[in-house]
């Protein structure tokens, strides 16, 4: 992203997306849904920020528009096979970068690795928006849970190098 500036002091409000999987305004608990949910908490309690959420469409589960004052969008999601408790966007209709067109955060907020990373720089790199990324998930090593010995392998060398890609956009 090119630098840019953002002028800044204590009484000052920053409009600022966030981009996650999995959401953390559904049933399901993790680590990271949980700092993100705590992130927006402490956005909503403690400063005048405008804050709007995108994330992964939860297909059981109630969609809420807003969760304290946060705007909420949902992207059409996908449910993996070995791991179906979350869904996993890959935003084939484009609506993240839709999203944050329309809305022209000041800061754009990614957790990764996740699909919704590409349309945040994307987004970022085009209309010159700050971009941070937050890695909360240790992908490598959902290979040897999930697979079977040998493919695993492969699979953790190719998640390394999705890993290093994806951060170094």
């Amino acid at each position: 992203c090119p630098p840019t500036s953002i002028e800044w002091n204590a009484s000052s409000s920053l409009k600022i997306a966030i981009l996650t999987e999995p959401s953390p305004i559904g049933s399901y608990i993790c680590g990271q849904s949980k700092r993100i949910e705590f992130l927006m908490q402490y956005l909503v309690e403690n400063t005048n920020d405008t804050v709007t959420l995108i994330t992964a469409e939860v297909h059981d589960e109630l969609r809420p528009s807003t969760w304290r004052d946060i705007a909420v969008h949902y992207t059409y999601g996908m449910r993996l096979p070995s791991y179906s408790q979350i869904s996993i966007s890959l935003d084939w209709t484009g609506k993240a970068f839709r999203e944050l067109y329309n809305f022209r955060p000041d800061l754009i907020h990614v957790t990764t690795p996740g699909p919704l990373l590409f349309p945040s720089v994307a987004a970022s790199r085009i209309l010159g928006i700050p971009l941070v990324m937050s890695c909360h998930t240790h992908l490598t090593a959902y290979s040897h849970t999930y697979l079977p010995p040998g493919p695993n392998v492969i699979a953790e060398w190719l998640l390394w190098r999705y890993t290093a890609a994806v951060h170094s956009f």
